[in-house]
This record gives C-alpha cells, sequence and structure tokens, in this order.
C-alpha cells in the first residue's frame, strides 16, 4: 500500500537465527551443541511473516546458513511471501575474530545455500553482531568478490562489540577513494594473475554494462570462482550477460568446475 504523502520510507530487516546464536553465548554454548537445542526459529519467523502479511509489510530477511541448511522450507516460504532473501553467513562468528580466508568460506556456503534452496539470487549481507569494523574492513572487498552487492552490517555507534561512529546513517555507494583502492586492488590481482576484471561494454554505443571477475583457485585445482553485475539501467541484460560468460569460459578458458555467484537464478 503507499506511504502517505510526507511520510518517511523505512527498511524492514529480519536477523534469522535462533536464540542460541546470538554472539553473547559464544565460549558458553559451543557450536556443536547447537543441534541439541529446542530450535524456536521457525515458529517465530512463521509469525513474524503472518503479521507483515497482515499488515502489507515486505523486508529484507538476513538467514544464517546454519538455520537454512537445517529449515529449507523455512527459507522457501519467506522467498513465496515475497521478502527479500539475504544472507547472515554460515557460523555466526563475529568477522574481526575471522581470517579472511575462512571468512570467504563461510559467506560462500550460506549464500549458494539460499541460492539453492530458494532460486533467488543473494545480493545483501549483514555480519553477525554488525562485526564489520573499522578493524574488519577487508570483509567487504571479499563480500563484492563473493557476488553480493551491499552490506548492511557497519553501525555508526559506540559500542564494546561493533560499530563505526563515524559511519553514515544512510545507505551510501563508494566514494571516489574507495572506488579508487577498489580498482588499484584489481589492478595488483591482474598483475599477479590471481584475478581478472574484464568490463562489459555495449558494442552499439560503448555504454557500460558491467563488469565481470573471474578468480582461478589458488590452490593449483582447475576450479574457479566468478561472478558479474550490470548497472541498474541495465538490468534485463543481467540473465544474457550470465549466459554469455558462461558460454566463453566453457569454450575458451581451462577450467574443469566454474563457481558462478548467483547461479540459482
Amino acid at each position: 500500500m503507499p506511504a502517505p504523502a510526507g511520510s518517511r520510507l523505512n527498511a524492514m530487516t529480519i536477523d534469522v537465527e535462533d536464540y542460541f546464536h546470538v554472539s553473547v553465548f559464544d565460549g558458553v554454548l559451543p557450536r556443536s551443541s547447537w543441534d541439541s537445542m529446542e530450535s524456536r526459529v521457525v515458529a517465530n519467523t512463521e509469525r513474524l511473516l503472518d503479521l507483515f502479511d497482515e499488515h502489507a509489510v515486505r523486508g529484507t530477511f538476513f538467514v544464517l546458513g546454519w538455520v537454512a541448511e537445517r529449515f529449507p522450507d523455512l527459507v522457501r516460504s519467506i522467498g513465496a511471501r515475497g521478502h527479500e532473501l539475504a544472507s547472515h553467513g554460515y557460523a555466526h562468528r563475529l568477522v574481526y575474530e575471522q581470517t579472511p580466508e575462512i571468512f570467504r568460506d563461510d559467506v560462500r556456503r550460506a549464500k549458494g545455500l539460499i541460492e539453492d534452496i530458494s532460486g533467488h539470487r543473494v545480493k545483501g549481507y549483514r555480519a553477525p553482531s554488525f562485526s564489520v569494523t573499522a578493524r574488519s574492513l577487508w570483509a567487504l572487498d571479499v563480500l563484492l568478490e563473493e557476488g553480493h552487492r551491499y552490506d548492511a552490517s557497519i553501525f555508526p555507534i559506540r559500542h564494546d562489540r561493533y560499530g563505526i561512529p563515524d559511519a553514515p546513517r544512510w545507505p551510501h555507494p563508494m566514494t571516489l577513494d574507495e572506488n579508487r583502492a577498489d580498482l588499484e586492488r584489481h589492478a595488483r590481482d591482474f598483475a599477479a594473475r590471481s584475478g581478472f576484471t574484464y568490463t562489459v561494454l555495449d558494442p552499439s554505443d560503448r555504454g557500460v554494462i558491467g563488469c565481470v571477475y573471474i578468480y582461478p583457485d589458488t590452490k593449483g585445482t582447475d576450479e574457479a570462482a566468478v561472478n558479474s553485475w550490470v548497472r541498474a539501467t541495465r538490468a534485463a541484460s543481467d540473465a544474457a550477460l550470465r549466459e554469455v560468460v558462461s558460454a566463453w569460459l566453457s569454450e575458451a578458458w581451462p577450467f574443469e568446475r566454474i563457481s558462478y555467484a548467483g547461479a540459482a537464478d
């Protein structure tokens, strides 16, 4: 239903996790005990879904991968009822207590699970306990490389566990300096032959359609991680780009296995 004139549009977001997942229980409840705990996440989330239906509210549900793996019907229900499915990571570990490699495995696993179950592409991510802070900003690069299009983890407050006090309160794109740093990182990857970035141009007017990122496995296997994006004005080209890139990779690149982010579309 349309918002009244002069009102402010707000975003409704839900973290889909159980009561025993919260970070305050780290060190008290080992993850090996989670399966033995009484779960309440399905009943509680279904209750919220019913309330949202009643009041014509749509939101973003950041689903923990551990929950998605055990309750796939809940994931499907969220998507079927018109809400956005996003990722809350897999194991609910604080970002700044992980290495970039462990973090990458965690978010890749969660994103893949949610996409495979729902058939919807996962674009958003929220860290457990908002743990993207000044000491874990490297996580934003990993998220981008793994196919996420936005992050909702940075809280503009002072807190003993999370927060960047001077962060903007509102959604914001990369700054010029952040964009420059990102380009420099891709240039270093190319020089080291560890990553390859391609700009996709429209042959009719040379306008930018989007980008493709190819990251061969660093462990010596014949695998590669691939993701791509298109500009909002070129959204209709997303499926076609993915199809063309997939065919090109199969025909022209020596990879036996290609992991294309968002392949569940």
